[in-house]
């Protein structure tokens, strides 16, 4: 039996004018309006809907391509939250300690079922919020690229957790025309798409928007937009394949090493004035709760535009990725890096 998504009878589609409106006016926060603008940026994106929810009521259903493309197929889905209409940065959600409902994965025979509950659980967690629900492809590899100083920072992984700093990332520069890094090997040409849609996307939402999107049988295919950062810190060029640099800044003070499953006590940490220097294998999100006891951070391996990196410059904490780092360096050694 042929299912229909839910809420697809009264799911609109909206003319790219009015989508600008609604976002410039704030009415659509960033990554719902990449979503149901990238097709008037030429932009490829997965089909899907999107569910407007104010004041715990469900309100507008949105198409992410027309409205007659309805219904779509896919093994597996990904029902997802925009919640940033009402939380701009990461400090409110550190201090009022509420997990936030994250992304579900289902079946299409599940999708319908799987709204309602992401529905009920989204009201608990905040009175607006847009559900996004789109065909999932977990397994292909996955981009991360941003504008910086007119170079576009392209990153590869085989896999979405390096938006979290949970996998390694390989490095490509595009400086106008011409490429300065390259470590994946990918194709230019693939390079030039990515870079172009980086900076269609970096024009309407702003200085700053890092852009996700995976590779579809070696075709970008737009995940989301966002404006992940308000400070314009200059990103290095990177000409040292065994040093990179997240943060500027001189990076001095004693080593304590991280390890994302077993964190130091933050009480125990703030009966002291005593900071360190951070030392882990990758940059994990996870790590957030001890940026208030941080002289620096060093990371072996990761990410320069994952969640974490992007906090880390927000915040002016010195940080970089040294090869070779995680066994050079121990705890309560003393560590300068200029």
């Amino acid at each position: 039996m042929r299912m229909v998504p839910p809420f697809s009878d009264r799911c609109v589609s909206l003319p790219g004018e009015q989508i600008l409106h609604k976002f410039k006016a704030g009415e659509f926060p960033d990554k719902t309006f990449s979503k149901l603008y990238a097709r008037w940026l030429d932009i490829l994106t997965l089909p899907g809907f999107i569910v407007e929810v104010h004041r715990k009521t469900v309100g507008n259903c949105y198409s992410i391509f027309p409205a007659e493309k309805f219904p779509f197929h896919s093994d597996m889905y990904c029902v997802q939250y925009d919640f940033r209409a009402q939380f701009k940065n990461i400090e409110q959600w550190m201090k009022i300690k509420k997990v936030r409902p994250g992304p579900v994965s289902c079946t299409e025979k599940t999708l319908e079922p799987q709204i309602e509950v992401s529905l009920e659980k989204g009201c608990n967690f905040a009175s607006d919020f847009f559900l996004i629900a789109t065909p999932s492809f977990p397994k292909y590899p996955f981009i991360l690229s941003t504008v910086n100083q007119e170079s576009t920072f392209i990153e590869y992984s085989e896999n979405f957790e390096a938006a979290h700093g949970s996998k390694d990332a390989k490095l490509c520069i595009l400086q106008s025309e011409t490429l300065a890094r390259n470590d994946p090997g990918l194709p230019y040409h693939l390079l030039k798409e990515i870079a172009l849609a980086t900076k269609k996307y970096t024009a309407v939402v702003g200085d700053y928007t890092m852009c996700e999107f995976f590779l579809l049988e070696d075709v970008p295919c737009l995940l989301t937009a966002q404006k992940r950062s308000i400070k314009g810190v200059p990103l290095s060029v990177c000409h040292d394949e065994n040093v990179k640099t997240i943060a500027p800044g001189e990076i001095r003070g004693i080593i304590k090493r991280l390890d994302r499953t077993s964190l130091p006590d933050s009480a125990a940490l703030s009966k002291t004035d005593q900071k360190y220097v951070f030392l882990a294998e990758k940059p994990s999100s996870e790590f957030v709760d001890v940026l208030r006891f941080a002289q620096g951070f060093i990371f072996n391996e990761g990410s320069l535009l994952c969640h974490l990196a992007v906090l880390l410059r927000e915040r002016g904490i010195p940080s970089r990725i040294i090869k070779g780092s995680i066994t050079e360096y121990k705890d309560g050694d003393t560590v300068i890096v200029e």
